[in-house]
C-alpha cells in the first residue's frame, strides 16, 4: 500500500462521517550493527475538534518509547508526519506497513 493509496482511504472515511485511526509502521535493519528498529506514527482526532500525531519508536519486539503532539488542524498533524517520515526515511527505515 502506498502513502497515495493511504490518504485515499483517510479521505474516503471521512466523507463517509466514519473516524479512522491510521497509521505508518516504519522499520530499519542493519544485522552487521544489531540495529533492528521500528518507529510508528499515528494520526486521531481528539474531542476537542484537534488532532494528535502518536509516534512510537525502539527495538522490534520490545515495547517502544510513546510521544504524542497535539495539532490544531488535521492538515497540521498530516504535514507533521510527513516531515517525521521524510526524515527517517533519509536515515535508513522503510515502510513496512500502513494500518487503518
Amino acid at each position: 500500500m502506498t502513502i497515495l493509496h493511504f490518504y485515499r482511504i483517510l479521505i474516503m472515511s471521512f466523507l463517509s462521517n466514519v473516524i479512522l485511526m491510521c497509521g505508518i509502521y516504519l522499520e530499519r535493519h542493519d544485522a552487521d550493527s544489531n540495529i533492528h528498529r521500528f518507529y510508528a506514527l499515528t494520526i486521531s482526532p481528539g474531542i476537542f475538534s484537534d488532532w494528535s500525531l502518536v509516534r512510537e519508536w525502539g527495538r522490534v519486539g520490545s515495547p517502544g518509547t510513546v510521544r504524542s503532539n497535539w495539532y490544531e488542524s488535521e492538515e497540521e498533524a498530516i504535514k507533521a508526519q510527513n516531515d517525521i517520515l521524510r526524515t527517517k526515511q533519509r536515515r535508513g527505515y522503510t515502510l513496512a506497513a500502513i494500518t487503518c
